[in-house]
């Protein structure tokens, strides 16, 4: 056996090695990715479900929310403030979940099915009070996406609350 055999039968070998270690290299950033995903949704419901809690174990706070939502104007003086409060988390909840969806963080069909949800609230007139007065304070890709919320979404929403709170 020459030089030159054994130079290219390095070689082979070599290159079977890069090729098993690039075939493993993207087995870890597929598992990798997936793992990231997998937290980043679970952050977002985890966001979702303690705003939810908060909100809805505390009396006081769930009727702010709920007549807030239906009449902003109705509140008093010392609810007004703290109802903004609720809705500046409830729409931040929502920007973050859309922001992540937006850079492939969280598949498709949970920032869709979290948008049907956040329509639901949002239409109200107490959100579209809160919207109208702070909306600046949003992300403007955000902004933008519910600057072009139908009008089939709206009444949707509408026809949702109308019913959650009539009970």
């Amino acid at each position: 056996m020459n030089w030159n055999n054994f130079t290219l039968i390095l070689d082979v070998i070599g290159s079977v090695g890069i090729i098993i270690s690039l075939i493993y290299l993207a087995k870890q950033l597929k598992q990798g990715t997936k793992n990231l995903k997998t937290t980043t949704r679970d952050s977002s419901f985890h966001s979702l479900m303690e705003w939810n809690y908060h909100i809805m174990s505390d009396s006081e706070l769930a009727w702010i929310f709920m007549n807030g939502c239906k009449d902003f104007d109705s509140l008093s003086e010392i609810q007004k403030p703290r109802y903004l409060s609720i809705m500046y988390s409830y729409f931040k909840v929502f920007e973050n979940i859309y922001l992540h969806y937006t850079d492939n963080s969280i598949d498709a069909h949970i920032w869709e099915n979290n948008h049907k949800m956040f329509i639901t609230y949002f239409v109200t007139p107490g959100a579209q009070y809160y919207w109208k007065e702070r909306k600046l304070m949003l992300h403007p890709t955000f902004i933008k996406i519910l600057e072009n919320v139908t009008n089939a979404e709206m009444r949707n929403g509408q026809t949702i609350v109308e019913e959650s709170t009539a009970k």
